[in-house]
């Protein structure tokens, strides 16, 4: 409609006779076909809340249960570890007997093909409150416990944290239920946990673990996808089998490779690396360093390899006690923590701690996964003089103070004098005189332009403009001054916008101050006004112009981070407008200059 208006006021205008006018057959046609589309836009939207709740897996509103598109577990928890400042994301409190070992898992990754550790396709169901019954708890000492839980007001998240193993839990909301791993999803979006409570029903563990014997079946169907694992390094089972070696049981071989990475001989906790896959499984057993998802990753990796059906948990450890409330416990964002977990007979899935006490998380082992107390040896001490012999006493002519006698006689000294080691050749300073003089060149020509820039406006308006020309070259100089400031700390500058769009743009960016922005305001109208305004002869201070640049570029480099400002004094990026500049002018002074001749004029007809 509005293009036809628009065509009409031109037409109207011009009298271009070619062109379909306003109120032809042809454009009322147009009108009734956009009032028609005008009209169903509003009406199938309005109607479409009384009718959704007639619609059942099927029209706009169903949402199929697979796939979901869920967020990485371990991205998630990467970025949490990494954050500078520690949040608090959930309170904790429990009636558990072990309540600094009730790690929250979030989410479960069942599936390795050796590029990363991730979860299997998801066939979720509506949950009911209930959730699927934990499998492989036999014939042990358990004890029912019930946990609170309370998310922040900014907290947002996939899954419904909650401990290990759990039975029930009470919340309000649609949630959705992953029955293979008892994972709880959110329905409503990431949003849905925030400011939200909920109570877990689970179970405490107390086994012996030398009353644990044996690995499981391999056959059994449930565990069989627990244990698939692509074509491994060789290095990898090797290791597992040397760690495990003596093993006889699926529980001890797991206290074997938890001891053997918790022992900071054979590995260093380290946030810098990243990954689970196979890749980055065999840096960290060739590093030696890593954190909770490479520690994790690589000791299920070597479980299943063992034979020992396994997978990652993802969340949160148990946190810290609340200052306010001794009784409950809070959860922040560095708690953020990735585990294997292990089949084992008769006590199920069972969670391991390879991480060691000094991650950010604070992992915490099972009681009963502990190694046993070794009794303290008392191994007698070596003799100080044979750990530290003590050098011999200076001769009594050193320590009296006495001249040395090569001093006194040089040709009765016994050794030969070591010369003072030369000097580095002229030809190394002169080549590191250079290296420094080419490292420096890109910033002292930023700073000769930047120089010659003001100075010729300096040389040709000493105080204040006197005409609409030297108006226009302060505005020009002073806005280019700006653009290259900008695009030297790596900030956008568009090009093809307006003066008032790129300063718009910068402005955002950048997240600049009242004052600054009412520097660039400054700059704008007067590139506006030179530009676009009746030519007069006015006043314009340069100096008050180049002010203004200097106030808002400050503001400018704290916004760019320290990586931009490092390469704008090593490497400014706007030379290469001068150097797209000179490159120019250099072809136009090779190309030859062509005679054209000149064009016949038509005598008009009559």
């Amino acid at each position: 409609m509005l293009l036809l208006d628009g065509a009409g006021d031109r037409i109207r205008r011009w009298g271009d006779a070619t062109v379909v006018e306003a109120g032809s057959d042809g454009s009322r046609l147009l009108l009734r076909a956009g009032i028609v589309v005008l009209a169903l836009s509003f009406l199938i939207p309005a109607a479409l809340p009384s009718t959704f709740h007639k619609l059942k897996d099927s029209g706009i509103g169903y949402h199929p249960p697979e796939p979901l598109k869920l967020q990485d577990p371990l991205e998630v928890m990467r970025k949490l570890l990494l954050r500078p400042d520690d949040i608090p994301m959930y309170s904790h409190g429990t009636d558990s007997a072990w309540p600094d070992e009730e790690y929250l898992r979030s989410a479960t990754l069942d599936q390795f093909a050796g590029d990363e550790w991730k979860a299997s396709n998801r066939a979720v169901e509506k949950f009911q409150q209930a959730l699927p019954p934990p499998i492989g708890i036999t014939n042990i000492p358990i004890a029912q416990v019930q946990s609170t839980l309370r998310a922040e007001s900014d907290i947002q998240s996939d899954y419904l944290t909650m401990p290990q193993p759990a039975t029930g839990v009470d919340v309000k909301g649609t949630w959705r239920v992953d029955p293979k791993t008892g994972d709880v999803i959110s329905f409503d979006g990431r949003r849905q946990i925030a400011n939200k409570s909920w109570t877990v029903t689970g179970i405490d563990r107390d086994p012996d673990p030398a009353h644990l014997s044996g690995y499981a079946p391999t056959n059994d169907p449930a565990l069989a996808r627990y244990l698939a694992l692509p074509k491994l390094p060789p290095l990898i089972l090797a290791q597992a089998k040397k760690i495990t070696a003596g093993a006889t049981s699926a529980v001890e071989a797991g206290r074997k490779l938890q001891d053997w990475f918790r022992n900071p001989a054979n590995a260093t906790y380290d946030v810098t690396p990243g990954g689970s896959g196979t890749t980055a499984i065999m840096a960290f057993l060739q590093s030696k360093h890593g954190y909770a998802e490479q520690y994790a990753a690589t000791m299920a990796v070597m479980a299943r390899a063992l034979g020992i059906p396994a997978r990652l948990g993802v969340g949160f450890t148990a946190g810290h006690l609340d200052a306010m409330d001794p009784s409950g416990r809070t959860v922040s964002a560095h708690n953020a923590h990735a585990w294997p977990e292990l089949f084992l007979p008769e006590t199920g899935w069972t969670r391991f701690e390879p991480s060691p006490n000094g991650a950010f998380s604070g992992p915490k082992p099972l009681h009963w996964l502990l190694p046993p107390a070794k009794p303290q040896g008392g191994a007698k001490q070596k003799k100080q003089h044979e750990q530290n012999p003590v050098p011999p006493p200076p001769s009594p002519a050193q320590s009296a103070g006495a001249p040395d006698p090569c001093a006194i006689n040089p040709g009765a000294c016994t050794h030969k004098l070591i010369p003072p080691p030369p000097g580095p050749p002229v030809g190394t300073i002169l080549l590191i005189a250079l290296l420094l003089a080419l490292l420096a060149a890109p910033r002292a020509t930023r700073t000769l332009i930047t120089r010659r820039r003001w100075a010729v406006l300096a040389w040709r308006a000493p105080t204040k403009t006197r005409t609409h020309a030297e108006a226009i070259a302060v505005a020009r100089i002073a806005w280019t001054e700006l653009r290259d400031v900008a695009v030297d700390l790596g900030h956008v500058w568009p090009a093809t916008r307006t003066p008032r769009q790129a300063a718009d743009i910068l402005r955002r960016e950048a997240a600049l101050s009242p004052a600054a922005v009412a520097e660039l305001e400054l700059l704008v109208e007067t590139v506006e006004r030179v530009r676009f305004a009746r030519p007069t002869d006015h006043g314009l201070d340069h100096r008050r112009m180049r002010t203004a640049v200097l106030n808002v570029g400050p503001e400018l480099a704290a916004a760019a981070g320290r990586g931009n400002r490092l390469r704008a004094l090593a490497l400014p990026r706007s030379l290469r407008y001068t150097v797209r500049a000179g490159v120019v002018r250099v072809q136009h002074a090779l190309r030859p200059q062509r005679l054209r001749p000149r064009r016949r004029v038509r005598p008009a007809r009559t």
